[in-house]
């Protein structure tokens, strides 16, 4: 499983946890709700701005960590 799966994935089971349908967490997070069944759905991958705000509108901090030649 890639990393953007297992983030989507997580993101996906939190917002399930929190009761928030899709129509609500676009409402909330200001990103339409098409985009987020796409990407729960894996078909395509959001930017990190995307991201972000729909974690953040979850509750949750997004971090990202660069990894060099020898990390991947």
């Amino acid at each position: 499983m890639t990393c953007q799966a297992r983030l989507i994935g997580e993101l996906k089971a939190r917002r399930e946890a929190l009761g928030f349908s899709l129509a609500e967490l676009g409402q909330r997070s200001g990103i339409e709700e098409s985009f987020l069944s796409d990407w729960e759905r894996g078909l395509g991958l959001p930017q990190l701005d995307a991201a972000a705000a729909w974690a953040h509108t979850l509750g949750l901090e997004l971090s990202v960590a660069v990894a060099d030649e020898a990390g991947r």
